[in-house]
């Protein structure tokens, strides 16, 4: 990933803009605290150290600007804070919209609006639209029990 990952733009951007990366070799005490026996790993974690979201093996700079994003804006979602989980899983679709972290921010972004209105419809829109444009993905199965609604 140091050759053509982390080196890309939007990469490098969304790093030193938010988050504050910790590079540590799978033989290190923090990689054993954390859990990491491959790399590359990367591990989202919050200010009190817990874990939020998780990626093994190389990523392409489009899965990696997904991941990162995806893993902040599961931080705030995990706290309760839909308001500024939003923009974030919004973003994601919007910077890479067929990344493997797209699905799942689809998916998060519907359990928010319902948390935030109550209103299931939310969950069948988002349903709807991870069958179109996510027709074999896991969270398209997640979402399925929607369908009815």
């Amino acid at each position: 990933m140091d050759a053509v990952t982390y080196p890309d733009r939007n990469v490098t951007q969304i790093v030193q803009e938010r988050v504050v990366p910790v590079r540590a070799r799978s033989n290190a005490p923090l990689a054993s605290e954390f859990n990491v026996h491959w790399t590359p790993t990367v591990v989202l974690l919050d200010a009190d150290r817990k874990e939020h979201h998780r990626t093994i093996g190389w990523l392409s700079p489009d899965e990696m600007a997904g991941a990162v994003l995806l893993g902040i804006a599961k931080v705030h979602f995990d706290r309760g804070e839909h308001d500024q989980a939003e923009p974030l899983l919004s973003e994601v679709l919007d910077r890479c919209p067929q990344c493997a972290a797209a699905p799942e921010a689809l998916y998060l972004s519907g359990v928010t609006r319902y948390k935030q209105t109550r209103d299931l419809k939310a969950m069948r829109a988002v349903y709807d639209k991870l069958r179109s444009s996510y027709p074999s993905s896991e969270w398209t199965e997640r979402a399925s029990v929607y369908e009815a609604v």
